[in-house]
């Protein structure tokens, strides 16, 4: 089963749990990707009083996530806003622990939708996610504590795709290689 965390443009934010020739199931992640950057823009507000945007947020998450995959966990992140207290530009720098209580709730909300989806899941689908497990793709895949989370939730081997960011661009490209070598 292939789970795409990331929405390629705002007005496609859809997921798809896809499995081998035996089809997919799908639905759309948007209110727990846009749920995520609030998270991260309110913590930011309450805590240290910065004020950040949803671009901003989407950033820091895959900056989080690529902290996390490159063995960089304890090296602070920057995150850049404009200060609540002087109302100029600033720049902080945070440990991506920092963050880890936003990402591990959000992470409990992504769990709940895979699960929801895995009841609806036809037996023949079933049998291959079992043997095969869970393969996250996109760029919020490689965000902390998601795999282990998901495979605790779900009790399924859960993988994280070599270059998740590219996926969905190596998938098309393939496609569209085989569509010309067809013709």
């Amino acid at each position: 089963m292939i789970v795409r965390l990331e929405q390629i443009l705002p007005e496609f934010p859809e997921w798809h749990l896809v499995t081998g020739d035996l089809g997919q199931v799908g639905g759309s992640l948007e209110e727990i990707c846009t749920s995520l950057d609030a998270a991260i823009i309110d913590y930011l507000h309450s805590r240290h009083k910065m004020l950040i945007g949803r671009r901003s947020a989407e950033r820091i998450k895959y900056m989080l996530g690529d902290a996390c995959t490159q063995g960089g966990a304890s090296i602070p992140i920057e995150v850049k806003g404009r200060s609540l207290v002087s109302g100029l530009p600033t720049a902080i720098r945070l440990a991506p622990a920092d963050f880890r209580e936003v990402i591990d709730r959000h992470a409990q909300h992504i769990v709940d939708v895979i699960l929801e989806v895995l009841t609806q899941t036809p037996p023949e689908l079933s049998n291959d996610i079992l043997g095969e497990g869970i393969v996250l793709t996109g760029g919020g895949a490689a965000t902390p504590a998601l795999r282990a989370k998901i495979a605790a939730g779900t009790g399924l081997r859960v993988t994280i795709a070599e270059e998740p960011r590219l996926c969905v661009a190596r998938g098309l490209l393939s496609l569209l290689s085989a569509g010309s070598t067809a013709n």
